[in-house]
């Protein structure tokens, strides 16, 4: 999946500033299609990341995919995307920004057309690893290239306003409502398939308009070690979160392995990032002086598992058990990216005047009610209507603190620190979602045993209410003209089957309440932020709102 747009880009007075490598003095056109290029790209890994929630079913069904092993289609994209991510800097460096966007465009392009044509989830995961890598590059360079090509004020603003609402609002809402039409209607490889030709009326832009820059430094030293230790515990955590369950955990040796090479090459990592012989670390820890930034990153973690979770199991809960249609799944979650819209460009524009805490803790409050109406109002039978309201509430909620958290980190930055705190503000949230999803899976699987037995307990010949239930069965099979003995154990089957449906049902309210727990965590973190009364300024917040 991929990062929101950051909001403090419309027009925050602690804005990034990037040297000049486009004169904001190019010709009107070129600076234009160079907006409409990065902007196209941005959305189409965007598209893509949304609309694969809705197939996800669909894609695990024709690959023979687990419940838990279709979670490892976004966790790898996440994983991968954020290795990406953290060499987005030095391959613009060291190849040039139009080099390394185009080649970023073409491997993005070529791993979506082969994860259409993927036939096992071996090779569903390897290109979509692929896709990952390469689609880590839009966001960052597509903001970039939009602070070198616009001159501060107006244009920029305006600029940069444009690539939002095209991002978020076009692609972002939209796309469960693309994959669910898609998916229904044709197949969920068009899913992918689609940006083959997007891929290819950017390239036509890349190559004929883009200025050839040439590359800042042209020699510039990668942090190999770094890089080399950031994947030994990104990658191996995230292999023990994704298969420990499936594996019983520390029994397997694989899982002991990857568990301990992840626990040495996180100290080691931080250890050498920190090193004064690291004349060029790959991650830069200095944000992490800062009092906002340290806590502001655990924010963003818990974040991240507040914008993703969602995504990935309320599309499971409606294709699974209410066997909701592609399309009509698509449908309900663009209510959830409509109202994320909404929340974020909402909470963009009033957080400076409501104070940045403040709008932190409405947000992580709306979001924790709304993940609290799932587990209320969650059964079998509940209707398309009754979870609008859930819907609403989370995506308003997750996206209302888009803007004020990546506005708060920030607060006691440098500017010439901005760009570096960005970059591991987008790595800390994606790390979180991808994560967050990994255990909601895990405890998905648990709950639906544990609760599969302990509805199961009530299944006996004391219980009344499960006799009646037996006998009705029973009753209305013999109706249908079967025998009695297989009306009895036909009956039987339609109780446990029930039960198993149950145990589903009550495994995802459990996941939604721990979800509720997330926004209330996020809430109590805020007490920690230096500077300003959190519980002093909503209560004031609140009096002049009733007023």
């Amino acid at each position: 999946m991929s990062s929101t747009p950051s909001m403090p880009l419309l027009g925050d007075s602690t804005s990034v500033t990037q040297p000049l490598t486009y004169s904001p003095a190019l010709d009107k056109t070129v600076r234009l299609l160079i907006l409409f290029v990065v902007t196209l790209v941005t959305s189409m890994e965007f598209l893509t990341s949304y609309a694969i929630g809705v197939a996800l079913p669909d894609i695990g069904g024709d690959l023979s995919a687990s419940f838990d092993e279709a979670s490892w289609i976004i966790t790898t994209y996440m994983t991968c995307f954020l290795i990406g991510l953290m060499l987005s800097n030095w391959l613009s460096d060291r190849i040039g920004y139009r080099r390394h966007m185009i080649l970023a465009v073409t491997l993005f392009m070529c791993s979506s057309a082969a994860c259409g044509f993927s036939h096992t989830l071996t090779q569903m995961l390897i290109c979509r690893g692929f896709m990952g890598f390469g689609g880590s590059n839009f966001l960052v360079r597509g903001q970039t290239a939009i602070y070198r090509s616009y001159a501060r004020g107006k244009a920029r603003f305006v600029a940069l306003f444009v690539y939002v609402i095209g991002v978020v609002v076009f692609a972002r809402t939209f796309a469960p409502a693309v994959g669910g039409y898609l998916t229904e209607w044709y197949s969920w490889r068009y899913i992918f398939f689609l940006n083959v030709p997007l891929s290819l009326a950017a390239l036509v832009i890349l190559i004929g308009y883009l200025p050839d820059v040439r590359a800042k430094i042209e020699h510039p030293h990668l942090d190999v070690p770094g890089l080399l230790l950031l994947i030994g515990w990104v990658a191996p955590l995230q292999i023990v979160l994704s298969r420990g369950e499936r594996d019983d955990w520390f029994s397997d040796p694989f899982i002991c392995a990857l568990s301990l090479t992840a626990a040495c090459c996180f100290p080691a990592f931080i250890w050498w990032e920190r090193h004064p012989a690291n004349i060029s670390p790959i991650m830069s820890l200095t944000p992490y002086r800062s009092r906002n930034f340290a806590f502001g990153s655990i924010y963003v973690v818990i974040l991240g598992m507040m914008l993703y979770g969602q995504l990935y199991f309320v599309p499971q809960f409606l294709r699974f058990v209410q066997h909701h249609s592609a399309e009509g799944t698509g449908n309900l979650q663009t209510v959830d990216a409509a109202a994320f819209t909404v929340g974020l460009i909402t909470g963009a524009f009033i957080m400076r005047r409501i104070g940045f805490r403040v709008a932190l803790a409405v947000g992580a409050v709306i979001f924790a009610a709304g993940m609290w109406c799932w587990t209320t109002r969650l059964t079998p039978t509940i209707s398309d209507t009754e979870m609008f309201l859930p819907l609403i509430l989370t995506g308003f909620g997750a996206g209302w603190q888009i803007g004020p958290i990546s506005t708060l980190i920030n607060s006691e930055i440098p500017s010439i620190l901005l760009g570096e705190s960005m970059q591991l503000y987008l790595f800390q949230r994606q790390i979180g979602g991808s994560w967050n999803i990994a255990f909601l899976t895990i405890l998905v699987d648990r709950q639906r045993s544990f609760w599969s037995s302990r509805l199961g307990e009530n299944i006996t010949e004391y219980n009344l209410a499960a006799q009646d239930a037996i006998r009705q069965g029973t009753g209305a099979l013999q109706l249908k003209g079967f025998p009695q003995a297989q009306a009895e154990a036909g009956a039987a089957q339609l109780v446990h089957l029930r039960l198993l449906l149950q145990s589903i049902v009550n495994a995802f309210q459990d996941t939604f309440f721990y979800q509720s727990l997330i926004g209330l965590a996020a809430l109590c973190l805020l007490l920690f932020f230096a500077k300003g009364h959190v519980i002093k300024d909503m209560a004031r917040w609140f009096v002049t709102l009733v007023r």
